[in-house]
């Protein structure tokens, strides 16, 4: 599967000959909006348009409401998106300055609530939506498919709203190195990354 493809577990890191990567775990940020709000999937270029507000963008359409500056959803979208087909000043990728910041999941969705044409970013770790409101799917770009977000605690890789946490293990790595990465991939060091948002292969 795919997450086997990405998981280095802990016999193969004790025998591996040569160099490896090793999944620790993914980030999803999930793209809402209320259920009247006609959008019903967004790519990537259109979010960077959103959190621009670019002249004539789908951004004029309503506010934008997210996590905090310091939260690592804004990391991945920044990362995603607002860095998309960019020979850009480092100024273009900072978010419009009216992105309102909100506490949790729940003031989001009650913000959508009032707002039928605004839209929300949270990093998604399962949380389940009120009915009024409702996942957008996101498309890497306009000519490819959509791709909509997976429920609860999984490891999406074609999600383009996503970033991995990936360690690489060099062939000649210390044996500090290597009981590192078996740390990483183990129940414990799962522990220790779900506490930051990521869904790891142990999940």
């Amino acid at each position: 599967s795919g997450n086997e493809a990405h998981l280095l577990n802990k016999s193969r890191l004790g025998d591996a000959s040569g160099p490896r990567t090793v999944m620790i775990g993914q980030v999803r940020v999930a793209a809402v909006a209320n259920r009247t709000n006609s959008l019903e999937c967004i790519t990537l270029q259109q979010v960077q348009d959103i959190l621009r507000v670019s002249p004539g963008g789908i951004g004029e359409r309503g506010r934008v409401y997210g996590e905090g500056e310091r939260d690592i959803s804004r990391r991945v979208l920044r990362a995603t998106c607002m860095m998309v087909g960019s020979n850009r000043p480092r100024s273009a990728f900072s978010f419009r300055p009216d992105f309102e910041a909100v506490d949790d999941t729940g003031a989001l969705c009650e913000k959508l609530r009032k707002d039928r044409r605004g839209i929300g970013f949270f990093l998604y770790t399962g949380q389940r939506l009120p009915p009024h409101i409702k996942f957008l799917d996101v498309a890497q770009s306009a000519n490819e498919r959509p791709v909509t977000l997976e429920p609860g605690i999984v490891i999406q890789d074609d999600y383009p709203l996503a970033e991995f946490l990936v360690l690489y293990l060099r062939a000649d790595a210390s044996a500090a190195a290597r009981a590192f990465c078996e740390f990483a991939v183990s129940p414990a060091g799962a522990e220790i990354a779900a506490r930051h948002g990521l869904v790891t292969p142990v999940h």
